[in-house]
């Protein structure tokens, strides 16, 4: 692996583009909405069902930041990676608040995980 961190972010922002189709397609489309309402036991409905309820519960939001704080205190680059990719799903669920301090702890996260990994500390890099 020759650039996890690159990587890493192509990852989480597939993610996230994926997550702002769905929203778009699912959770906002009235057509999607009305054919939920007559049909709820199909499988996309109850994903459907499923998926709001998570957003209204801000899961994806308190996911990212408690993963974030988890991976400030044990840097790991799958964490950061998870943590990114959680608070970048609740950015687009409509949790920006939670979201944003999840991605924040994320990126400190990753840059951590990074030094951790490479063996060096920053203040030998002054």
């Amino acid at each position: 692996m020759k650039a996890p961190k690159t990587q890493i972010l192509f990852l989480t922002a597939a993610v996230m583009f994926a997550a702002a189709v769905l929203r778009l397609t699912w959770v906002e489309d009235q057509t999607s909405a009305e054919l939920c309402r007559t049909a709820v036991e199909t499988p996309v409905c109850v994903a459907r069902s499923v998926l709001v309820q998570a957003f209204h519960f801000q899961i994806f939001g308190w996911v990212g930041l408690v993963l974030g704080f988890v991976g400030l205190l044990r840097p790991h680059l799958l964490l950061a990676a998870l943590t990114l990719m959680s608070a970048g799903l609740a950015l687009i669920f409509y949790t920006t608040d939670l979201g944003a301090g999840g991605f924040v702890l994320g990126l400190m996260g990753l840059a951590r995980a990074t030094v951790a990994r490479s063996g060096s500390s920053f203040r030998s890099l002054g």
